[in-house]
């Protein structure tokens, strides 16, 4: 039988810890922060959606991600775009997983 599980919760509430224990005993996880951070480097899609919308954040290496969170503090970028640029593809992503998995 196969089981999926998702983890969530608050900052420190422990889904590291539990996933880096599903990971020790090689179930395989799929962790969203891990694919963003794919995602924002460069010729990713993450990196190329996002910054033909928002040229400024064109780096060498990767999003940068403290520039990307002032522009969203200082109301530059919205939340909401950024949001309706990566989501998709982390569903992508996450369809994948589960599919090979």
């Amino acid at each position: 039988m196969t089981i999926k599980v998702g983890i969530t919760g608050l900052i420190g509430m422990g889904k590291s810890t539990v996933a880096s224990i599903f990971a020790k005993n090689d179930i395989p996880i799929w962790d969203a922060d891990k694919e963003v951070h794919k995602l924002y480097k460069k010729n990713n899609k993450g990196y190329k959606v996002i910054t033909s919308r928002i040229p400024e954040l064109i780096n060498k290496k990767e999003i940068n991600r403290k520039k990307l969170s002032k522009f969203i503090k200082e109301g530059v970028v919205s939340l909401n775009l950024l949001e309706s640029l990566i989501h998709p593809l982390l569903a992508d992503s996450r369809k994948r997983f589960i599919i090979q998995n």
